[in-house]
């Protein structure tokens, strides 16, 4: 089965109250008047996929940001779920090896205080696999080799 993009994706009930959230919340700002909104609404409340949705906010202010923090947010949790288990298999093996001297602190430590100190300072993951985004520039080389090359 091949995979889908997300605007292709069904739409949940909580990401039409959201996008009906930020509807109210563009017409509390003047953005949208009250009959621009009741149809907004009503359009996103039938919406069957992301797509949908995203093309009823799309030329509100802020529904990039919304877009650009779940992804950082999807960042957040696979850089903190790939420095917890690098760092579970090194505990792991430093007590399968007898448990003296506790060397993974040599990971532990500076890979802790990069990815806490980048989270401190509202940054992404440190840099590296695990950049948002990165999958997609691979994803355009492809399609230039791909294309018919000029005679």
């Amino acid at each position: 089965m091949p995979s889908l993009h997300r605007h292709e994706l069904r739409a949940s009930d909580e990401e039409r109250e959201k996008v009906a959230t930020m509807l109210r919340q563009a017409c509390s700002e003047g953005r949208l008047d009250t009959e621009e909104l009741e149809q907004r609404v009503e359009v996103a409340y039938g919406a069957r996929t992301r797509g949908e949705l995203d093309a009823i906010v799309r030329d509100l202010p802020g529904a990039r940001q919304a877009h650009r923090a779940g992804r950082h947010r999807r960042a957040w949790r696979t850089a903190l779920a790939s420095y917890v288990t690098f760092n579970a298999w090194m505990v792991g093996i430093w007590a399968a090896t007898g448990a003296h001297y506790f060397w993974p602190i040599w990971t532990l430590l500076p890979a802790g205080i990069a990815l806490l100190g980048a989270r401190l300072r509202g940054e992404g993951p440190p840099p590296g696999r695990l950049r948002p985004g990165r999958h997609d520039r691979r994803r355009d080389r492809s399609r230039r080799r791909d294309l018919p090359r000029p005679q």
